[in-house]
């Protein structure tokens, strides 16, 4: 459902992305916002956003990953514009590490889906990551993100932080 990008940033550093939609699994955040996650509603309602492992298990509250691990931040939003019970929605994504260095900018993560989305399955959205090599070590690295809504204002924007294990 989403297409995973790689990028081969200096010094062999890699890192990806990945947008899914209407992956409505057992979500099991109880309606609570885990992980850190920092984030700034406007016109968006944010219900619920974790983080969880590719298998659906929720990472950890310390935020601590395996290299390569992909890491998907679940967000459960309302508050979308419906046009005839479509939504249309954007994404961008950027990854710095702890001393500022900028390893991925990533935008127009939802382009594939351009004839827009049910208004369901904008219900959930999940935005992934993945650090696939360093060139040396980070204290850690902060994942910044976007999500609006194309047919007006609304928006969610935020981070939140990952550690190597």
């Amino acid at each position: 459902m989403g297409k995973i990008i790689n990028f081969l940033l200096s010094f062999l550093l890699f890192v990806s992305c990945e947008v899914k939609v209407n992956t409505h699994g057992d979500d099991k955040s109880g309606g609570k916002i885990r992980n850190d996650i920092q984030f700034k509603e406007n016109g968006l309602k944010v219900e619920q956003a974790f983080l969880l492992f590719e298998d659906g298990k929720l990472v950890p509250s310390d935020n601590k990953v395996d290299l390569g691990q992909w890491v998907g931040l679940r967000l459960i939003v309302d508050g979308w514009q419906k046009k005839e019970e479509k939504v249309y929605v954007d994404a961008e994504e950027q990854i710095t590490t702890s001393d500022g260095k900028q390893l991925l900018d990533q935008k127009n993560l939802f382009k594939e889906y351009a004839n827009a989305l049910s208004s369901e399955d904008a219900k959930a959205l999940t935005l992934s990551a993945r650090i696939t090599a360093i060139d040396k070590w980070y204290d850690y690295f902060t994942v910044t993100f976007r999500v609006w809504d194309k047919q007006s204002q609304n928006e969610i924007s935020g981070s939140y932080k990952l550690y190597l294990e």
